[in-house]
Order: structure tokens, then C-alpha cells, then sequence
């Protein structure tokens, strides 16, 4: 069924046609010491370069930092280790670690969570305390340890099954500077660290790198709420006071406002080549609501070179309405578009009574999404 009175009702684009916690902050530090603790060698005691001409960035986790352009990526295997960079060519003293963990959905984490966070006793915190990094509240602890993860206990899942046996002393000391940031329920854990033979030398050639871990910290930027979906090649905004939820099975993605109903759930479907949006009939992207909904509006519109089709319903077929909704009656706005062989669509829910107050805001999220190819 179509709402036949639909004219001046929607304004479509009129511009534009905590145990893991503590094991997250253990596991980057001691992986920044497996990175660097095969050489055995020391360097030059000479003031390293404070040229920061290197840059990494993580598309995936909207994250980016500056570093010395001699300093290599090395392979990050461990669970949710983003990046290892090392010094001299990916042969020297000092070392980049960054881990970023997806914590639950339980309630909305700051980095006050954080704070009494406990170490193994193979580590020592030396210093600690609070910063801004990334316009953001951030902790930071230099540490001290004598350990590194044994081999076969290399992953996370393994540390979290055994942790008390995931580590042996090492002959080599590693002194280092983290930090950790909370966005979105995601906590991220940079961790710039030194190794040395004995913790007098690791001290030392901390404290003079220590001004070059500073100026990483300091380059370190997050973009507020953008997501990147770097594997399917397009990225969307979403509102700063909504949060990353855990998808549900055959979901990319889910986003939600806590402890308001307003929600969005982003699907792909494969599709075959050469087909184009204008091929994909309103019955496809319904699916099995194809003449169960009542249609407000619906149409084409164009966001950053990319076609997308729209609709505006409810469902008003009651045994389907109640399998899908429950005793809740809600409003949709359904987006659909085709990238990459690949049909993704966007579903936003609210009530029907707050739909029309919170439509401008799932209007914006639209228009946010940029094309990443």
C-alpha cells in the first residue's frame, strides 16, 4: 500500500538529488616487547631523529599517528593488534604497538573504566597519570617489565585461557610509554616502548626518546564517529551520541542510541556483476515485506557519486509486524545502493510517534556516507 498524500510530509535531500580490559592494556605492552626483543644488539646512545615524515593510518579504525620514516611495519598477527612499527629500518631499540579492542554493549565505557586497570606483577608502573590526546581524555603510565609472551600463548584467545602461564622472563628490559583512549566503545591502546639489556640502559634510552614518543602521542587523531568500512569501500558518520551495538547474525554493522529506540542495521547481499541499482526492483529490496507496508515516500537520490534508492514505511501486515517488532510500532527509512557487486542496505528504526522529530538526524547519517575507492 502507498501513503498517496506524501507531499510536503518528508524533506528527502532537498540539496541533493572488562577482564578483557585489563588483558587488552597487558597484551599491547608485552607485544611491543615480542616485537623488538630479537635484537640483542645496542645502537647509537646518539638523540634519535625528531622528524616525523611517517604516517600510519587505519581506515578501518579511523585512527592515525606520525612516526620516523626510517621506522618499518612489521606483521601485527595477534588479535586485534592494528599495527607493530619498530625503529632503524624495523631492526632497532624502539617500538609502536596499537591494539583496539571492542568492548561490550552493556553500557557506554569512558576511560574512568580504565583507571585502576591491574598489571601482572611482571610489570611496574613507574609513572602515571591523565592528558588530552586527540582532543580526548586519555591515561597514560610509563611501565617497566622484564617479560615477553612465549610463543605458543601468542594470541589472545590463548592469554585469556591461560594468562597466568602466558609469559617468562626475558634477559632484556623493556621501559615504555601508552596510552589509552575510549571512542565509541572502542578502547585503544598505543604503546611507544625501548628494550635494553639491563634496566639502567632501557631507562636511559627512554628518557632520551622519550621527547619523540611524546610528539607520536601528540600526532595521534581520531575522527569523531566515522566509520570505515575499508573492505567494502564506503564510510558513514553517525551521530556522536550513538554507539557501535554487536551486530546480529547476517548484519555488517549496527548502530544505536542507548536507552532510546532509534537504531540503524547495514546488511550486504552479493550480487551478481554489471548489475546496477535502477535493475533492483522495490520487490528485492523489500523482500518478504513486498506488499506487507504501507509506503509513506520512496525515490532515488545521489551522495557522493553513489545512487541510492529510499523508502519510508510501516508494516502493516499484523503477523509480520509482530515478528518483527514485537509490541512495539515502528517506522522505517530503508536505504539500499550497490558498490563493489554488492547490495548494502541501511535500516533505520524509531517509533512511529518519534520518527518525524529524529527523521532529520537519520537524514544527516545519509548524507555523511562517502565513497573510500
Amino acid at each position: 500500500m502507498r501513503h498517496q498524500d506524501v507531499a510536503g510530509v518528508y524533506k528527502i535531500f532537498p540539496d541533493k538529488a572488562c577482564g578483557t580490559f585489563v588483558l587488552t592494556v597487558t597484551l599491547c605492552f608485552l607485544m611491543t616487547l615480542e616485537a623488538i626483543a630479537q635484537t640483542k644488539s645496542e645502537s647509537s646512545q646518539s638523540e634519535p631523529s625528531v622528524s616525523l615524515k611517517g604516517l600510519f593510518f587505519s581506515a578501518e579504525h579511523g585512527v592515525s599517528f606520525r612516526h620516523p620514516s626510517t621506522w618499518r611495519m612489521m606483521e601485527a598477527a595477534v588479535k586485534n593488534s592494528v599495527v607493530k612499527i619498530r625503529s632503524d629500518g624495523g631492526k632497532g631499540q624502539e617500538g609502536i604497538n596499537l591494539i583496539v579492542t571492542q568492548l561490550d554493549n552493556k553500557r557506554e565505557y569512558t576511560i574512568d573504566d580504565f583507571e585502576s586497570s591491574a598489571l601482572p606483577n611482571l610489570v611496574e608502573i613507574l609513572e602515571s597519570g591523565r592528558s588530552v590526546v586527540a582532543e580526548r581524555p586519555a591515561l597514560w603510565r610509563k611501565m617497566i617489565a622484564a617479560a615477553v609472551p612465549l610463543k605458543e600463548y601468542g594470541d589472545q584467545e590463548n592469554l585469556l585461557r591461560r594468562p597466568g602461564n602466558a609469559y617468562k622472563i626475558s634477559d632484556q628490559i623493556t621501559v615504555a610509554y601508552q596510552i589509552n583512549l575510549v571512542k565509541d566503545n572502542f578502547l585503544y591502546v598505543l604503546t611507544c616502548s625501548v628494550i635494553a639489556n639491563s634496566r639502567e640502559m632501557a631507562e636511559d634510552r627512554y628518557e632520551m626518546v622519550r621527547p619523540l614518543f611524546e610528539q607520536i602521542i601528540a600526532s595521534v587523531k581520531l575522527e569523531e564517529s566515522k566509520y570505515y568500512f575499508a573492505e567494502h569501500g564506503f564510510a558513514l558518520t553517525i551521530p556522536d551520541d550513538w554507539m557501535q551495538l554487536g551486530p546480529r547474525p547476517g548484519m555488517l554493522a549496527s548502530f544505536g542510541k542507548r536507552g532510546f529506540g532509534q537504531n540503524l542495521a547495514i546488511y550486504q547481499d552479493k550480487l551478481g556483476t554489471n548489475v546496477g541499482i535502477e535493475d533492483v526492483g522495490e520487490e528485492a529490496i523489500l523482500g518478504p515485506m513486498y506488499g506487507q507496508v504501507e509506503i509513506f515516500a520512496d525515490g532515488v537520490l545521489v551522495v557522493d557519486k553513489i545512487s541510492l534508492k529510499y523508502f519510508i514505511y510501516k508494516i502493516t501486515d499484523s503477523v509480520l509486524k509482530k515478528k518483527a517488532e514485537g509490541l512495539y510500532d515502528l517506522k522505517y527509512f530503508r536505504i539500499v545502493f550497490i558498490k563493489g557487486g554488492s547490495l548494502y542496505t541501511m535500516i533505520f528504526a524509531d517509533s512511529d510517534k518519534n520518527f518525524e522529530s529524529h527523521y532529520s538526524e537519520f537524514e544527516e547519517t545519509v548524507k555523511s556516507l562517502t565513497s573510500s575507492v
